[in-house]
């Protein structure tokens, strides 16, 4: 989640900040699939709860993110491509609201299905700060069992508003 509450650094630019961000969850579904077509729709809600130590490290708001996207398998051999959009907005009165538009790219790789790689560029566009952002995030996962895996996913912010420069998540799927 790229979108947060405005907040100031009291004309610090150079912030080098290290600790725990704010918890973020998802529930998603996929109401219509239909594998002749390739095709299949999935939409859901994340949940980010501010959790975070210091105010740079999160959104600085707990905030709900509605989404949908759509999804096509395989158009370029072993792929997954997914667009996707969410609108992000302040759950506890803060100002919070944007828009994200991803695309997502994910090679699974065919042994076992167990270990995929992706690439997901995405745009943010922030409607309180009226100012538009850009980042890149690179996922590496693993799954742990059927219903389990484990990922790590460095990404890298671009455009002279980014909010950041680097960020990294590690997380834990649960799929039932």
């Amino acid at each position: 989640m790229k979108c947060k509450a405005d907040t100031t650094n009291n004309g610090i630019d150079n912030i080098d900040d290290r600790g725990f961000g704010d918890i973020d969850f998802r529930l998603l579904t996929v109401p219509y699939i239909n594998m002749k077509k390739k095709f299949a729709l999935a939409m859901g809600l994340e949940v980010i709860i501010d959790t975070a130590e210091d105010s740079t490290l999160g959104g600085n708001s707990t905030s709900f993110g509605p989404q949908v996207f759509a999804v096509f398998f395989k158009p370029w051999g072993g792929a997954l491509v997914e667009p996707a959009y969410q609108h992000v907005f302040s759950a506890s009165g803060k100002d919070v609201n944007c828009t994200q538009l991803d695309v997502f790219y994910l090679h699974i790789f065919k042994k076992n299905f167990v270990n995929w790689f992706m690439i997901n560029p995405q745009a943010v566009i922030d409607y309180e700060s009226d100012k538009d952002s850009w980042n890149i995030d690179f996922e590496a996962g693993k799954m742990l069992t059927k219903n389990q895996s484990i990922y790590l996913r460095p990404g890298v912010g671009m455009g002279r508003e980014r909010p950041f420069d680097f960020d990294a998540e590690i997380g834990w799927k649960l799929v039932w």
